[in-house]
Parts: structure tokens; C-alpha cells; sequence
């Protein structure tokens, strides 16, 4: 309602915009419904009632685009719904400088407002971040910023220093593999007893915000090192993980 536009409008230029005969993208892809991906701070698929929702920054983006391009959206307004393109001649004015109306606007006028256009698109925030499937959950970038100043803050403490390379590196023998659902397992108890500050935990379940810590040496992750969790794909059953 703050945009004073439809819900239809809304739903293709936060999505896909193509416009013919060259077929340049002018939507801000901050969603796929067909795809059913999203970009987390902008837009997201609530669970309960299975529709879009778009945060204040969607919001804000929206409103900036059609400030700057009002013709675009005169153009979805106008444009027949369902038809998934736009033409080249509607994103320029209609009448000349003396009020003569034109068939269409020049190859010129309309490859200048492409180009403007997606230059426009290019520089904002949103154009630089990643789509995940909506069924992830994952901290927008903002929030990771912060987790990680208030890291640095943190280890910025005289009297605190990050984990020292032997906490990090350190070896433990142990018999056999261990179990992620043994409260008693040796190398989660002996990992505890090198840094106690750390609480573990042996269930293999997380949720955004949890600070883990890194027990295997198999995934790239250096073992013993301390991060918070940041990411959820539920689709593929992976973590995101942002190391101190």
C-alpha cells in the first residue's frame, strides 16, 4: 500500500523483467517463484501461509526504482497480465518535445533507457547478493557484518586472544570414530577441557546463532576452530558457518 502498487506489479519487478526485442533483464531478481529461491534481507516465502513477504529494504529498493524510472512501472501497470515481457518502445515517452505523438521511441532513446536502467540496478546493494532456496534460512548480510565486528571486538580484548594454534591443531587418539550422539565421547570431552569457555554440545541439530566448534578434519575446516552458525539448507542438509 506504502508503494501505491498492485501486487502484481510488485511480484515482477522484484522478479523477472524482460524486455524485447533485445532481451535485457530489468527486474531486480530479488525472487524466483519458479525456481523458489530468494535473497535473504529482501524477500522470503512465509512457511505458514506460503507467500511472499519483502522486508523494508525491498521496500525501499522499490520505491528508489520507481522514483528514478516511473516508466517502467507505467509499463507493468499497462502491460497484459501474464505476459512475462515488456517492449524496448514502452520505456520511452510516447510524444515529442512539441506533444506529437510518436510511433514508439528511436533505437536510440530506447537503448539509452536500457542502458540507464541497468546501470541503475547494477550499483545497488542487493544486485551483489546471493539467491538461496527458500526453504534455507540464512542471516542477511548485515547481521553477518555484525557477528563478525563484535568477533573482532571480542578478540580485540586485551584480555582475550583468539585460539591459539595448538587448541586449533591438536591431535586426539582415540579408539574408535566417535559418535555425535554420545554425551561421553573422548573428543568432544577433551576439546571442552581445552577451552572450557566453549559449551558443546553432541547433537548433530542447529539453529541460527549457535556458536559451534569444529571437530572433524575432513571438511576443510581446520579442526578445533570456533565459528557461529549463519546458514540452514534444509534442502541439502548443510550448515553455514562464519569462522571467528
Amino acid at each position: 500500500k506504502s508503494l501505491r502498487l498492485s501486487t502484481y506489479v510488485i511480484s515482477q519487478i522484484t522478479s523477472s523483467v524482460t524486455v524485447k526485442p533485445r532481451n535485457v533483464e530489468i527486474g531486480l531478481q530479488l525472487k524466483s517463484t519458479k525456481f523458489r529461491k530468494m535473497v535473504p534481507g529482501y524477500t522470503r516465502i512465509n512457511p505458514a501461509t506460503g507467500r511472499w513477504e519483502y522486508s523494508l529494504h525491498a521496500i525501499r529498493l522499490i520505491f528508489d526504482y520507481k522514483q528514478t524510472f516511473p516508466r517502467v512501472f507505467l509499463a507493468l501497470h499497462q502491460k497484459r497480465q501474464g505476459s512475462r515481457f515488456l517492449d524496448a518502445s514502452d520505456l520511452v515517452p510516447r510524444k515529442d518535445n512539441e506533444g506529437y505523438q510518436m510511433v514508439g521511441g528511436d533505437k536510440k532513446q530506447t537503448d539509452g533507457a536500457l542502458a540507464s536502467i541497468q546501470a541503475w540496478i547494477k550499483q545497488t546493494p542487493a544486485n551483489q547478493l546471493l539467491a538461496f532456496p527458500t526453504t534455507s534460512r540464512v542471516y542477511a548480510r548485515p547481521t553477518i557484518s555484525a557477528i563478525r565486528k563484535g568477533v573482532a571486538s571480542y578478540y580485540g580484548d586485551k584480555d582475550v586472544k583468539y585460539p591459539s594454534a595448538e587448541v586449533i591443531t591438536k591431535r586426539i587418539t582415540v579408539n574408535a570414530a566417535p559418535s555425535p550422539s554420545s554425551s561421553s565421547s573422548s573428543v568432544y570431552e577433551t576439546l571442552y577441557r581445552l577451552n572450557p569457555s566453549t559449551p558443546w554440545t553432541p547433537t548433530p541439530k542447529f539453529e541460527l546463532g549457535d556458536r559451534v566448534c569444529c571437530l572433524r578434519e575432513d571438511t576443510g575446516v581446520p579442526i578445533g576452530i570456533q565459528g557461529t552458525v549463519v546458514g540452514l539448507h534444509l534442502d541439502v542438509q548443510e550448515t553455514g558457518l562464519q569462522c571467528d
